[in-house]
């Protein structure tokens, strides 16, 4: 009897920790959804030229689930986020838009310099929450740079 207990408590156990990794693996971004990230960009092109400049940014729309920023950090290194904010990333007003200062990004859009928020939420450029409501940073995506070319991928 002993005996089938243990193994009822162990297979309890299993199946506990599989439910949680399984949630800890598909919520990474809560609820942001998975999508194919692979492009290149060329630093000697005009369209591109800001990201030669550290703290400069280009806004990539058609890329990931809502766009891409790539980032030109002070490090020397180019942080790639999703612009979609993972407060509440259904919604359609959920996409971050850097601030008129370049220095953090929002939850909302502007309408020329008027700002229309969407949860209120603010990220610093890369990504990490400075103002509530949203808990979660923002999605980032690997960046690569090989001279002249920065490559962003997941």
């Amino acid at each position: 009897m002993k005996h089938n207990n243990l193994t009822r408590l162990l297979a309890l156990s299993l199946l506990i920790t599989g439910i949680y990794s399984d949630c800890e693996k598909n919520n990474n971004y809560h609820g942001i959804p998975d999508v194919y990230v692979n492009f290149s960009i060329n630093l000697n092109l005009p369209a591109y030229s800001g990201l030669n400049v550290i703290g400069g940014y280009y806004l990539f729309e058609n890329e990931g689930y809502k766009g891409i920023i790539v980032y030109h950090a002070p490090d020397d290194l180019f942080y790639a986020l999703e612009t979609a904010c993972p407060y509440h990333p259904m919604d359609s007003c959920a996409e971050v838009t850097p601030d008129l200062s370049g220095i953090f990004l929002r939850c909302g859009h502007y309408e020329g310099n008027d700002f229309f928020a969407c949860c209120g939420s603010n990220y610093d450029m890369y990504g990490n929450v400075i103002k509530d409501p949203a808990v979660y940073p923002l999605k980032r995506y690997k960046t690569q740079r090989d001279g002249d070319m920065v490559y962003v991928f997941n």
